[in-house]
């Protein structure tokens, strides 16, 4: 199709005196409308309904009325001291001894139990297969496509010092992880895109196109670190001073290479939720080292 010239700049002239016609009273509002629509948008791009948990396969077995794990006893007492050996070890915990309580990166030799210090988005349920329950999320809810996992933080819930601990705390410690953390948690973490925290109660969590099914789960069962902590202390060097923690233990006495034990924190704030009632009870728990397993057994 050939167009005239002079009809090219007939529609020419009518754009730009269409153009000259627009106030500025009218750019504002297409500006603010824009804005609003760029702000509401990630909330409510195709997202499901609040979860209380999430599941690699399928439904989860606990409602969200459910008030605790069925193979918890609610009224279990406290007190006490429970004595082990480690039986399982992460990232770079070591069985027959420690120098470091930093067991998130590769150098050192990790304490046992030093997970007990904190806390993540959810915990697990033991009686299912690949499962997690709100702790320090309360919900989350999933876009359509399954890559990006909105999680709602619970209020109210600090840090061993009283701080608050926040969507950006959870944000923080996936980037850090992913960029300084042990190799087997980067490689685990290599499928999140990114984590964004646009307000203290919300973190975004965007995964990749064909990301296997559980790394979501693993995502967010990961400890969450305090952001403020670490703008003054290294991620990725080894340490014997205790972490700023926010889970139901805090590092009591230990004697580096024999033991160490950990004080169960009073008035926990995960203490009366369903994924926490019943359990943590004995008011220490503690590990021996043996540098021979035979003699440990």
């Amino acid at each position: 199709m050939v167009v005239g010239r002079r009809k090219g700049r007939q529609d020419r002239n009518t754009l730009m005196s269409d153009i000259r016609n627009v106030t500025r009273r009218d750019t504002l509002a297409l500006g603010a409308g824009a804005l609003a629509a760029s702000i509401a948008a990630p909330a409510c791009a195709n997202e499901g309904p609040e979860r209380h948990g999430m599941s690699s396969f399928g439904d989860l077995k606990y409602p969200a009325s459910f008030k605790h794990l069925d193979y918890i006893n609610p009224g279990a007492p406290k007190g006490g001291t429970f004595s082990q050996v480690g039986s399982n070890r992460v990232f770079n915990q070591n069985f027959l001894t420690f120098n470091s309580l930093n067991i998130f990166i590769l150098k050192g030799d990790g304490a046992q139990g030093m997970e007990l210090t904190f806390g993540g988005l959810m915990a697990r349920a033991a009686d299912e297969p690949d499962a997690l329950y709100g702790l320090a999320a309360r919900a989350v809810r999933i876009s359509a496509d399954g890559l990006t996992y909105r999680f709602l933080m619970r209020p109210g819930i600090t840090f061993y010092d009283g701080s608050p601990l926040t969507a950006h705390d959870a944000a923080f410690s996936l980037k850090i992880l992913k960029e300084k953390g042990h190799p087997i948690a980067q490689q685990l973490l290599r499928d999140v895109r990114d984590a964004e925290a646009p307000d203290d109660a919300t973190v975004l969590i965007h995964f990749a196109p064909n990301r296997a099914r559980d790394v979501p789960l693993f995502a967010a069962s990961l400890p969450i670190f305090s952001r403020a902590y670490y703008s003054t202390h290294a991620f990725d060097e080894t340490t014997l001073e205790p972490p700023l923690g926010s889970g139901p233990y805090q590092v009591g006495r230990f004697e580096t290479g024999r033991f160490i034990e950990y004080d169960r924190v009073k008035n926990w704030w995960g203490a009366d939720l369903p994924v926490g009632r019943g359990q943590n009870n004995f008011d220490v728990v503690r590990y021996e080292f043996y540098r021979d397993r035979d003699v440990a057994f």
